[in-house]
């Protein structure tokens, strides 16, 4: 009789630690948040869970993250042809961290203005998805930022072509490479 009530006891005290998304989940969810280490293809978002008093962790695909790098890309390639102008931050002519000021502005996030404050006010990640920017350095300063695409490739000001897609190794900026950032 004692184990039959105790193990009544653990079962009624279970309670749920992990919660899949459906898309009323997502709905309501507006923080989603990246972990590069664990769990690279998923974004867990941590909620108060107010049937239990304990917080839940909700797992998300990371087709759903990735949602914004889909609408960057599609912005930043509308900048394609952009001439070149060092400081300029319009169509008229734009420089690589004013290029990409503008994509992220577009979708509501305010980045700083350099690319060298930007690779600092960003969060490094060896997993870069479509949407994240990609660094390069000239005697160890943060000098010029790019968009990344996918397919090792990236949107970028260059300095002799303007807005321009251009893969990344094998590029004259291999060399110069200083690391991914998510946004």
């Amino acid at each position: 009789m004692f184990s039959n009530c105790f193990l009544l006891f653990l079962i009624v005290g279970c309670q749920p630690s992990v919660r899949f998304a459906n898309n009323k989940n997502i709905a309501k969810s507006t923080n989603i948040s990246n972990n590069d280490n664990k769990t690279q293809n998923k974004n867990i978002d941590t909620h108060y869970n107010q049937n239990y008093n304990t917080q839940a962790k909700i797992i998300y695909p990371k087709e759903i993250s990735s949602k914004n790098g889909t609408k960057i890309k599609n912005i930043a390639e509308k900048w394609l042809g952009t001439p070149y102008l060092y400081g300029g931050n319009t169509k008229a002519g734009v420089d690589c961290s004013g290029f990409v000021k503008n994509v992220y502005k577009e979708v509501g996030i305010d980045l700083p203005r350099t690319s060298a404050e930007q690779f600092k006010f960003l969060k490094h990640t060896n997993s870069p998805v479509v949407g994240d920017l990609v660094f390069f350095k000239k005697k160890n300063t943060i000098n010029h930022v790019g968009i990344f695409i996918g397919d090792g490739k990236m949107i970028h000001s260059s300095s002799g072509k303007g807005v321009i897609i251009q893969t990344i190794l094998g590029s004259s900026l291999e060399n110069r490479f200083a690391g991914y950032r998510k946004v």
